[in-house]
């Protein structure tokens, strides 16, 4: 039990939202830039990511989708 109660590492818990952002950033392609953001920030925050967390997954996802 305290191993699951111990913190996650943000590394960790960043690259894990990333994961998860990029299968639904794929779906997303299509969408407005602002609302494409807004559904997959909505999606990871659902996902239970901190906003912090789901805020530099989005800039790394979506200026990669730019690209």
């Amino acid at each position: 039990i305290e191993e699951a109660l111990e913190p996650v590492d943000p590394d960790t818990e960043l690259g894990l939202a990333l994961a998860a952002g990029r299968r639904k950033v794929e779906l997303l392609r299509e969408e407005d830039p602002r609302k494409a953001r807004q559904k997959l920030g909505a999606a990871l925050m659902r996902r239970g990511f901190s906003w912090d967390i789901c805020s530099k997954a989005l800039d790394i996802l979506l200026r990669a989708e730019d690209e």
